[in-house]
């Protein structure tokens, strides 16, 4: 094979484990957007469910102070009608339909998710193919990102201070990613992306 040869096939894979991380990173992110509508259901059918055996045991002549025991222990099955399901109480599930906390989970699983498979995978697979290390201030803000929520509780480190794009988090700040900085870390990665195509692919276009 030849040089030139040698160079296009690797242009060529580039190319692939490229595309094949944004598609990574566009359906993690459709996860977590379609993750969002989860509480709009829950939430409803959580309060009919309580208000509904609250009544029940009013009616039976039990107290206020033991309702709220009894519905706190109740147990659920979700989803009730698959084969695959998960038993908990009504305070575990109250706790993590909390407005805000869910999405919050959400969102520090979708940066894991992302990070870890650029670091692990893409990442390593692009640099071996074009021959350098790749920059992009995304990603580092996104490791400091990853970092905080691994390894300190979802306490910023100290680094995140000096991030470049996703910036306001000061060192032990608590890690909440509403969906608006949800989707300017998506646009950054859609920016980084952009990027990588005119620089490696469409050199030309850039002079």
């Amino acid at each position: 094979m030849s040089v030139i040869e040698e160079a296009v096939d690797k242009s060529v894979e580039a190319r692939k484990v490229l595309d094949d991380l944004y598609q990574m990173i566009d359906e993690t992110f459709l996860s977590y957007i379609i993750a969002l509508e989860a509480p709009r259901v829950w939430r409803p059918h959580l309060e009919r469910y309580e208000e509904g055996y609250r009544r029940l045991l009013r009616e039976g002549g039990v107290g206020d102070e033991e309702i709220e025991i009894r519905i706190a222990q109740q147990d659920h099955f979700i989803p009730p009608d698959a084969e695959f399901k998960l038993q908990a109480n009504t305070k575990k599930i109250r706790k993590i339909l909390i407005s805000g906390v869910f999405e919050n989970l959400q969102a520090r699983n979708a940066i894991k998710i992302v990070y870890d498979s650029w670091e692990s995978s893409y990442g390593p697979q692009l640099e071996g193919l074009v021959g350098e290390k790749i920059q992009g201030n995304i990603w580092g803000d996104l490791r400091h990102l990853r970092q905080s929520i691994t390894h300190r509780d979802s306490k910023a480190v100290p680094e995140l201070k000096n991030a470049k794009l996703i910036t306001g988090f000061m060192p032990k700040q608590e890690i909440v990613l509403i969906p608006e900085m949800m989707e300017k870390i998506r646009q950054e990665l859609e920016n980084w992306y952009a990027e990588f195509l005119m620089k490696y692919f469409f050199p030309e276009r850039k002079r």
